[in-house]
Formats: structure tokens, C-alpha cells, sequence
């Protein structure tokens, strides 16, 4: 009886130390699940933070993709209303050459029913009057061939665009 008693102390001091080192080890998991838990709610908060940043960028990003259609779309019209102003400024020009060209004809037949009419006129005069002409023809050919070169660079620039 008195082993029984013994084996019986023996068997409660060791399950007192199991209890003790159990408590232990649980105090320890309750920390770390603590601090876990603790972990986890600033996780939480980040992640909020993030998606709430997240949201602020998607916007601005679909507002900056709606600003720029709206750019294209008036870029597309500008160039629309500049090939239109150019066409008109070629019709005005085209029609100002075929004037132009109506009066140097003009003047060269006027010029040859002078020559005609009058043999006796001086040479000098009509020599004069030929390089007078000459020089307007030639003045007006490089305001056309200038023309032509601007229509042509800013219908370019406006296409390439």
C-alpha cells in the first residue's frame, strides 16, 4: 500500500508537470495566436489602404482614357475643318491662276495686235512691255508652285498627325 501510495505521488507529480508544461506551451499559443490575430488586423487595414488606392488610380486612369478620346475626337475634326480650309484656299487660287492665265493670254494677244496694227511701233517699247510681261508671268508661276508647296506641307503635317 504504501508502494501504491508512493507510485500514486509519483504518477501526480509527473501529470502536475505535465499540466504545468501544458500551460505553458497553451500561455505561449495564445500569445502567438495573439499576436497572429493582431498581425492579421493590420493586414486588413493595409489591404483596405491598398484597394482604396487602388480604386483612386482605376478612376483616374478611366477619366485620363476618357479625356483622350475626347483629344482624338477634336484632333480628328481640326484636321477635317484644315483639309476643308485648305480645299477652299486651292479653289480660290486655282481660280485666281486660271484668271491670271486669262490675262496673260490676254495681253499676248493684245500684244500681237499691236505688233499687227502698228509695224512702226519702236522695238525698244515692245521689247519693254514683253519683259514686263515675262516677269509677271514668271512672279506669278512661283507664287502658284509656292502655294502648291505650302498646301501640300500642311495637308502632310495635318495627315501624319
Amino acid at each position: 500500500m504504501e508502494r501504491d501510495a508512493h507510485t500514486a505521488e509519483r504518477q501526480l507529480e509527473t501529470l502536475r508537470k505535465q499540466l504545468d508544461s501544458e500551460s505553458i506551451k497553451r500561455k505561449e499559443l495564445e500569445q502567438v495566436a495573439l499576436a497572429q490575430k493582431k498581425e492579421l488586423a493590420v493586414n486588413r487595414d493595409h489591404l483596405a489602404k491598398y484597394d482604396g488606392e487602388l480604386n483612386r488610380v482605376l478612376d483616374d486612369l478611366k477619366a485620363r482614357e476618357w479625356e483622350l478620346k475626347q483629344l482624338e475626337s477634336r484632333q480628328d475634326k481640326t484636321i477635317v475643318e484644315h483639309v476643308h480650309v485648305l480645299e477652299k484656299a486651292k479653289k480660290v487660287t486655282d481660280q485666281q491662276l486660271k484668271e491670271a492665265q486669262e490675262e496673260l493670254q490676254k495681253n499676248a494677244v493684245y500684244i500681237r495686235s499691236l505688233e499687227a496694227r502698228e509695224p512702226k511701233m519702236d522695238q525698244t517699247e515692245l521689247r519693254l512691255r514683253l519683259v514686263q510681261l515675262q516677269d509677271e508671268r514668271q512672279q506669278h508661276q512661283k507664287d502658284l508652285a509656292d502655294r502648291d508647296f505650302l498646301i501640300d506641307q500642311t495637308r502632310k503635317k495635318y495627315q501624319g498627325s
